[in-house]
């Protein structure tokens, strides 16, 4: 099987993450004999402000091979950030009260993926992975095998932090899905004048269009990393969103009907 791993963001923290990302998932594919390729799109910057997280500092310059023999591709604000769509945002609702700095910062996210998908032919590959380089993976022994098997059969992501939309922070499905996905900054436009806001997880949500009713997901803990340490994370079902709830659970039962369905399989 042929693997394409896109890890994505701004550098920080690293040096911890990466250890984690390495260690419970990119080791492990290694170890199944994929044929594994890592392309890490950075944006560097140099200082940190986010006064939304009260993240604030210098963020350490980031060695190359810190994902183990990645392409590295080192790019700035200015490359990423479509400033047309950032002007057509902003003439929406700032949900998040921080002088749209969220929303720049999403669509430099998104910047990052277009460049991946620009860069490779997704159909190239087998399964194509997304993850964030800020996250810590807080499940051990992940089970690799099970979750490619899965993702046949649709997209499979995290059951945790889905935020009304569906959890962006990971990601692994076919190329054709994935390609959609990595180029979601294209519906940007459309989506903030049909819904009158950005939302990262309701864009998602978006892009996924009729995809969205085969979304799977598992108990994938990642937690994110900032300048001082590991956020404390919630891991609790969203009960307080009704309409999200039911969603999540179904996710979490396709994904492992999927799974107890082969085991079923192979005892015949």
């Amino acid at each position: 099987m042929r693997i394409l791993c896109i890890v994505y963001g701004i550098g920080r923290g690293v040096r911890i993450s990466s250890q984690s990302i390495n260690n419970n998932l990119l080791n492990p594919i290694r170890k199944l004999n994929a044929e594994l390729e890592v392309l890490y799109i950075l944006n560097e910057v140099k200082f940190v402000e986010n006064p939304r997280s009260k993240d604030n500092g210098k963020v350490p310059p980031v060695p190359s091979q810190v994902f183990g023999e990645e392409e590295l591709v080192r790019m700035s604000k200015a490359q990423l950030l479509n400033k047309s769509i950032f002007n057509c945002v902003k003439g929406f609702k700032d949900v998040h009260d921080d002088n749209f700095r969220t929303y720049e910062n999403l669509l430099c996210q998104l910047g990052m993926l277009s460049e991946a998908n620009r860069r490779r032919d997704f159909s190239l590959y087998d399964r194509v992975l997304m993850i964030r380089d800020d996250l810590s993976i807080e499940v051990k022994n992940i089970e690799i095998a099970r979750m490619l098997y899965a993702s046949q059969f649709g997209p499979v992501t995290s059951m945790w932090h889905w935020h009304g939309g569906v959890a962006e922070r990971f990601l692994l499905s076919k190329p054709d899905i994935a390609s959609r996905l990595a180029d979601r900054l294209q519906m940007v436009e459309s989506f903030v004048r049909t819904k009158g806001y950005l939302n990262g997880e309701h864009l998602q949500d978006y892009a996924l269009g009729k995809d969205r009713n085969t979304v799977l997901a598992f108990d994938l803990r990642l937690t994110r990393i900032r300048l001082d340490g590991i956020v404390d994370e919630n891991f609790l079902f969203p009960i307080w969103r009704p309409l999200e709830f039911p969603r999540v659970l179904l996710a979490v039962f396709k994904y492992y009907f999927r799974i107890f369905s082969k085991r079923r399989l192979k005892r015949k």
